[in-house]
């Protein structure tokens, strides 16, 4: 296989919408599961996650990208995420987002917030002043 055949993963939008955060950026590593992009529809969060573990081949949205069902937001390259590895390349991609201008999500197994879900205040009695 020549290293032009390197496997690759696309990572696609499941549903129209706008892009309101990139937690990734190229040549970050990334695990299964980790969040990659949040996408705003219909005012609600919609986080897409790694399907699969891999660097960080290409990011092809940022903020505010409007994009429609099935349009390319990362590219990753299968490769298998060490546990051990994993702060070091933390550390040199968060380094690269700061030097970018960009967020990044550092590589741990820290608990993804919940797409949509928004706790609301507790109903209030009504007051029967007639």
């Amino acid at each position: 296989m020549s290293p032009t055949d390197t496997p690759v993963t696309r990572v696609t939008s499941p549903m129209q919408g706008t892009i309101i955060a990139v937690e990734v950026v190229a040549g970050a590593p990334v695990r299964e599961g980790q969040q990659l992009v949040v996408i705003e529809s219909m005012k609600m969060e919609h986080v897409v996650a790694a399907e699969r573990g891999g660097v960080v081949a290409s990011v092809a949205v940022s903020a505010g990208t409007t994009v429609m069902h099935g349009d390319a937001l990362v590219v990753l390259t299968p490769v298998d995420v060490d546990a051990d590895d994993g702060p070091a390349h933390a550390a040199q991609a968060d380094a690269s987002a700061r030097s970018e201008g960009t967020r990044s999500m550092p590589v741990t197994d820290a608990p993804v917030r919940a797409a949509g879900m928004v706790r609301l205040p507790e109903p209030q009695a009504a007051s029967s002043t007639f």
